[in-house]
């Protein structure tokens, strides 16, 4: 009997395996979560809430009110791509991925106008361009691999090595 895997549910007590897709999610969806998070703690009110100047994160990545609230909602959606399935995961990676691409294109012809109200920068075009890659690579990765009940219980089942 083949069982299929659609997202992060128990079977028997365990949890099954997340696909890479949903991996991937979860990794950027806690990045940016964080990222969102530390861009508040550094501080806010010293720029306007958008615009073209912004409080740097970790020296390089400038960052205002706008931005951060972007990379909360960005991250939130990661992370509930990752709940919602596999399917649920490819989807939002594959959009996010094609939106960050894009801005990280389109950024470079904004940076210094009015038309750049989260504060890009050079470095947050490449990080933008590179997550979107990866989003996008993450979005395309094969489902889980199916799991094949043998009938014996996890515990006492062959070794798969030949052991």
């Amino acid at each position: 009997m083949v069982t299929q895997v659609h997202g992060p549910r128990r079977k028997q007590g365990m949890l099954v395996p997340l696909s890479l897709s949903q991996e991937a999610g979860f990794l950027f969806g806690v990045v940016y979560v964080f990222v969102g998070m530390l861009g508040f703690a550094i501080g806010v009110g010293q720029y306007a809430f958008h615009g073209k100047e912004g409080n740097k994160v970790i020296k390089l990545f400038s960052v205002n009110s706008l931005h951060n609230i972007v990379h909360l909602v960005v991250g939130a959606l990661l992370l509930a791509g990752v709940v919602g399935g596999y399917l649920a995961s490819r989807v939002i990676n594959g959009l996010v991925g094609l939106v960050y691409l894009v801005i990280g294109i389109l950024g470079w012809f904004v940076i210094n106008t009015s038309l750049n109200v989260i504060a890009l920068n050079n470095w947050d075009n490449v990080l933008h361009m590179a997550s979107g890659l990866a989003l996008l690579a993450a979005a395309g990765a094969p489902p889980p691999r199916a799991r094949v009940e043998t009938g014996f219980p996890e515990s006492k089942a062959p070794a798969a090595h030949g052991h």
